[in-house]
């Protein structure tokens, strides 16, 4: 999968799911659920992360959170059983 088809994916996806690492750098940087989801449905730039462990595909997505601020996410784009795909947000800079 390229970029573009990664941002096609993340923008359709039916449900986000917050990893507890994601949740707590969220916190420590102020980045509200509102802000992510914004960021990822506006998502301007999707590349894989250089920290891809072989096992799952890994993408540094660049988007903007409410407020127009820049925001960088590692995004698993994960297929689930019941046909969809989730977005699986490990974290957020």
């Amino acid at each position: 999968m390229d970029g573009a088809k990664a941002l096609q994916a993340i923008r359709s996806a039916g449900q986000l799911f917050l990893t507890k690492h994601a949740r707590d750098r969220m916190a420590q940087r102020n980045v509200s659920y509102k802000d992510v989801q914004h960021a990822l449905q506006n998502a301007s730039h999707a590349e894989l992360s250089d920290d891809d462990d072989g096992y799952e595909e890994k993408w540094v997505v660049r988007g903007a959170d409410i407020d127009g601020d820049e925001l960088y996410l590692v995004v698993i784009i994960e297929e689930i059983l019941v046909g969809g795909v989730r977005n699986v947000v490990v974290t957020v800079y």
